[in-house]
């Protein structure tokens, strides 16, 4: 494809794979609702991708490092196994990848800001370690991504919006690294369906845990959303976020004395990240455990 104007293949429901020529610019609207819209390649030398430039079933697409904008909407509802954003671009705008399911994310060394709704119920991610580079993110910027379960926030955070991971009802884990909490902008509606004021982290689990700098855990207690977290552990300097330390109420550790059975029957059998444990003790691999809010040594 050559040089186009805006809405250039709007609704070309017969296309399913882009090649586009060296331009500057994908113009806004340029694919969008290409419902069939599958592998996109696009060469170096474009540096901006227009407002919702491309809404399909994008399952491929690879984004060169000449591109510094990527406008709101641009990759509507994509299906990307990984996205690797070009080191060039520094602010990701509303909406950008508004429903997209992306499972693994590669950011780049200087970007500043994601921008309100900008991966909005994405049902892939599961983990989400975000560059200490970024200070701002806006409302919405993950809300609803169902299977999101440990986050860990830049050390240069200082503004985290409203309604960030709300409805994000399987996160657990979330690392503060800045000293200082974040703060959220003063209490107002959100303008979506939901009709009420919304913290960051609004229907996230239950019993999740917030892991904050060694001295931080006061200020943290005392900051607005920040303090309703129940759970509020301090983290050593140089401490291994891939395997933080949970609390379990665990008074002592022993070991298995046969009666691994009779354990399971009354509470249930977890690791030591706190994820529950089917099927039967007896079966389970040599190891340690949590039953009954002890470790057991098998």
């Amino acid at each position: 494809v050559g040089q186009m104007g805006e809405g250039a293949f709007e609704g070309a429901n017969y296309v399913e794979k882009v090649i586009l020529s060296a331009s500057e610019q994908i113009p806004d609207y340029a694919f969008y609702r290409c419902d069939r819209l599958q592998e996109v390649v696009i060469p170096e030398g474009v540096r901006k991708i227009g407002r919702y430039a491309f809404q399909g079933d994008v399952r491929s697409i690879s984004l060169p490092s000449t591109i510094e904008y990527i406008g709101e909407g641009a990759l509507h509802s994509s299906h990307l196994e990984s996205l690797t954003i070009p080191e060039k671009v520094m602010e990701l705008f509303p909406n950008t990848f508004f429903h997209a399911y992306i499972k693994e994310i590669q950011w780049p060394s200087y970007i500043k800001k994601i921008g309100t709704g900008c991966f909005i119920y994405n049902e892939a991610i599961e983990e989400l370690e975000l560059p200490d580079c970024i200070m701002d993110i806006d409302s919405l910027a993950f809300f609803g991504n169902i299977k999101l379960k440990k986050v860990i926030l830049p050390e240069n955070l200082q503004h985290l919006g409203l309604g960030t991971f709300a409805n994000c009802t399987e996160l657990s884990q979330v690392v503060a690294k800045s000293p200082v909490p974040p703060y959220t902008e003063e209490p107002r509606v959100l303008y979506m369906e939901l009709g009420r004021q919304v913290s960051p982290f609004n229907n996230i689990m239950e019993d999740a845990v917030l892991y904050v700098p060694k001295g931080a855990k006061e200020a943290y207690e005392q900051a607005e959303y920040w303090r309703d977290f129940k759970t509020i552990i301090e983290l050593e300097e140089g401490a291994d976020l891939n395997d933080l330390p949970i609390k379990t109420g665990i008074e002592q550790t022993i070991a298995d004395d046969g009666a691994g059975a009779e354990r399971q029957a009354m509470q249930g059998i977890y690791t030591l990240h706190g994820v529950k444990v089917d099927g039967n003790y007896d079966a389970l691999p040599r190891g340690m455990y949590i039953v009954n809010g002890r470790k057991v040594v098998k």
